[in-house]
């Protein structure tokens, strides 16, 4: 189904992040911020590998080149004609990988977000500082003694409402916590005596107007156009203007729809 295997958020060439709860996120394009294994993290090591250009992704000769500077690298697959999986049992070799101009300049490399953190929400109040929760908090387990969860991002979550004719954006009381690792802590420990719960945070679906997929967005498919009014793929643009059919495909369930009975799920 695309790219929501990988749980791809972050590239090398940098990919944007996702809101949720139906919530904005805050954070800027210029704020991006490279996904990496951390220190407690076991392997195998996945790296993902994705063409800037559509359909121009050479898999063959990409892999050898991989193959004679990480020796580390236990095998490389093509996920699609656009994308490459590459499991390294080094956890450096994949952390450097998306660095590597030799490779990132010409292709998105970025570790998958599933593998290498995880995200919360917490409950603060619009006028408060977040910036206490980064410089101060950790992650804990309830019972347990020992192990700081690393917080490596805090970002107000915001919205959009209607104000007049306008849109504006405005804080919410959310704000998103990601830290490293794949397991989720039951509270923040800011300053060693505050502790502040913590909630799942759950993302916006992507979903892609070209392929009709969820788990990514048109800017980075690789896969036909699907009609709108029956989820098939056309030979050509006069026959998706053409169609008459009221019975919509789901490319994603695999279930037919009828367009004509609006009570059908």
């Amino acid at each position: 189904m695309g790219e929501a295997q990988d749980g791809s958020s972050s590239l090398g060439g940098v990919k944007a992040t996702g809101g949720g709860d139906d919530d904005m996120n805050e954070t800027q394009i210029s704020n991006f911020r490279l996904r990496k294994y951390g220190e407690d993290a076991s392997g195998p090591f996945l790296v993902y590998m994705h063409a800037k250009k559509k359909h121009s992704f050479n898999s063959v000769k990409i892999s050898n080149a991989l193959f004679k500077k990480y020796a580390t690298i236990v095998k490389a697959e093509p996920v699609n004609r656009d994308k490459l999986r590459i499991e390294f049992d080094n956890k450096n070799d994949a952390n450097a990988l998306p660095l590597d101009e030799d490779f990132c300049l010409e292709h998105y490399v970025y570790v998958p977000s599933v593998l290498s953190e995880v995200n919360g929400k917490i409950f603060m109040n619009e006028e408060e500082d977040i910036s206490l929760i980064s410089s101060t908090g950790h992650g804990k387990l309830w019972g347990s003694t020992d192990g700081k969860m690393k917080i490596l991002e805090v970002t107000r979550l915001k919205k959009k409402v209607k104000e007049g004719n306008q849109d504006k954006i405005v804080a919410t009381p959310f704000v998103r916590i990601t830290f490293e690792g794949t397991v989720l802590p039951d509270y923040i420990l800011v300053s060693d005596k505050f502790r502040i719960p913590v909630k799942p945070y759950a993302p916006k679906i992507m979903k892609c107007s070209t392929c009709l997929n969820v788990g990514h967005t048109e800017k980075h498919c690789c896969y036909d156009k699907r009609c709108t009014k029956c989820g098939e793929i056309h030979r050509n643009t006069s026959e998706i203007e053409e169609c008459r059919k009221t019975s919509f495909r789901c490319p994603n369930c695999k279930n037919s729809i009828d367009m004509l009975n609006i009570s059908v799920p």
